[in-house]
């Protein structure tokens, strides 16, 4: 993206907000509840999308450790069959 725009401040709750233009949005692939990671760096707000990675069930069933024999926490409670 090329060029400078103006953005203004607006009152939310006892914070404040800056709008994103929609093209803006667009050119980062931003979408709402997107985690974004603030920093203040040479007297500037940077604000980078913070990306969360993509698990595969494939992938994090390959790190489960299988457990031979069930594990009971508790005593039976009520009518359970144990």
């Amino acid at each position: 993206m090329q060029g400078r725009i103006e953005l203004q401040l607006g009152k939310w709750g006892n914070s404040l907000g800056i709008r994103l233009p929609r093209h803006i949005v667009d050119s980062l692939n931003l979408s709402p509840k997107v985690r974004m990671s603030c920093s203040i760096q040479d007297g500037k707000l940077v604000l980078e999308p913070v990306h969360q990675p993509k698990y595969k069930l494939e992938e994090l069933l390959a790190k489960v450790d299988e457990v031979d024999d069930e594990v009971f926490w508790d005593k039976p409670k009520g009518k359970e069959a144990w």
